[in-house]
């Protein structure tokens, strides 16, 4: 089952500065959101999730399966004397990548 069709049937309007609406609108860009959709969010207390931070999120996870092929193949390719330097090559990316989760809080 798919997620059921908000019918949006009543309308806010609200004043607000020059700035405010730039940064408003700013931030809803950030977060790759309409304006409508970005202020229900924040002002629902929801948690807003950023288009780009999920499509980040699954570039991560391919970097993540392609590290694993290439350890495979070097695992079968190489010898053991060339192993503990691939590995900690390995390790550091990985580190990296969970840096680059948490940036991105997830």
């Amino acid at each position: 089952m798919g997620k059921k069709a908000i019918h949006f049937d009543a309308r806010i309007v609200f004043k607000c500065s020059s700035e405010q609406k730039k940064i408003i609108k700013e931030k809803a860009n950030l977060a790759g959101r309409e304006l409508s959709d970005y202020i229900r969010i924040v002002s629902t207390n929801k948690k807003l999730t950023s288009i780009s931070d999920i499509q980040a999120v699954v570039q991560i996870r391919k970097i993540g399966a392609n590290l694993n092929q290439i350890a495979r193949k070097i695992n079968r390719t190489y010898g053991i004397d060339k192993q503990d330097e691939l590995i900690s090559n390995i390790k550091k990316m990985q580190e990296d990548l969970d840096e680059l989760k948490s940036v991105l809080q997830f």
